[in-house]
Order: C-alpha cells, then structure tokens, then sequence
C-alpha cells in the first residue's frame, strides 16, 4: 500500500502527467519520456524526442538530416536546403545564378539580378536605381518634387519639407499644428 508522503508524490505526477499530455505546441515543443513539455532548440521549428532532434527549421536555417540539426543558410538567404543553395534570398537581396545571394544597390528593397524593382520609403526609381529623395522627404517621384514629409514636417509647394512648429508633431504649416507631442495640447493652431 502507498505511504502517505509516496501517495502524495504519485498524485503531483499522474495530474502534471494529465495536464501536460497532448498539449505542447506543435511548433516550437516536444512531449520528453514523463509528458512534459519541452522547448525545442532555438534554430528548430518543429522537434522530436529531445530539444535538438530537429524535423524542421526556423527560417535562415536548414536542416542537416544526418545531424538532424538546423544549420544556418548563406548570408541573405532566408530559405535554403543547404549551405550553398538559396531558394529565396531576403529582403535587400537577390538571387544569383550560382544559389546564392547578393546584397540589392544601396535604396533598393526588391531587386532581382541587380535591376531595383522597389525601393525603400525616402527612395525613388531613377533608370533601375534607387536614388533619394530631397531632405525630410518620406515619399516622392523625383529628385526636386516631395509628395510626403516626414512625421514632424510639413510640405511646401511640393518641393521642400519644413520642420513643424515647436512641440508638434504634425502640422499643415508652421503656424497649423495638427497633432502636439507628448505632453502638449493644441492651442488656437
């Protein structure tokens, strides 16, 4: 017959066991040998039996199937099979002829075989290049026109951007505050 004290213990166990069973994340945790969940290594998605028996990885790593480890994929590749075949190069990158992935001109967020097909806020296109746009300017389609300030700057005449007032965040004009910083409340503009 069970002691007082084993009984006790017995009990903790068999309600750990029927609280934890069946209820790990499918991602990111295993069921160790007593029920317990468990955290998976940090570069595994999925695993099995242990935290570094890896089925599947998180991006920017594949999986070694003889090791069953996830290893990291070349530099800029966000998916891969192996260290030197890229699938899909991440943003600011391209994919070469080779797998592997070379950093977009400097501006671009989209490229593919060096030719800029997006560019960054604060960018525009010019002749396949990402050029920036004139000061405080977040938007625009050429090298003298804005169509969009930053937060804090207000637009003139489509050509310049101007800094707000003092304590606004947001304004119309230097004397038209739209939205005050922290702390401050509009008052009569």
């Amino acid at each position: 017959m069970f002691s007082k004290g084993s009984f006790l213990a017995f009990a903790i166990v068999t309600v750990l066991l029927a609280t934890t069973a069946n209820t790990c994340l499918a991602e990111f945790e295993y069921q160790d040998i007593m029920g317990v969940c468990q955290p998976c290594y940090y570069r595994c998605l999925t695993c099995q039996d242990s935290s570094t028996s890896c089925i599947s990885c998180i991006p920017e790593y594949y999986l070694d199937l003889g090791s069953e480890t996830c290893t990291p994929c070349i530099k800029g590749c966000g998916q891969c099979t192996t260290n030197s075949d890229c699938q899909l190069c991440n943003d600011g990158f391209f994919l070469n002829d080779n797998g592997t992935c070379s950093v977009c001109v400097v501006g671009a967020s989209t490229c593919t075989i060096s030719i800029t097909s997006q560019c960054q806020a604060t960018y525009y296109m010019l002749a396949g290049i990402c050029a920036r746009c004139l000061a405080n300017c977040s938007n625009c389609t050429g090298p003298t026109t804005c169509d969009q300030c930053l937060s804090g700057f207000y637009l003139v005449s489509n050509t310049a951007c101007l800094i707000c007032g003092s304590n606004c965040a947001a304004c119309n004009s230097s004397s038209l505050c739209l939205t005050c910083n922290v702390g401050y409340y509009p008052t009569s503009g």
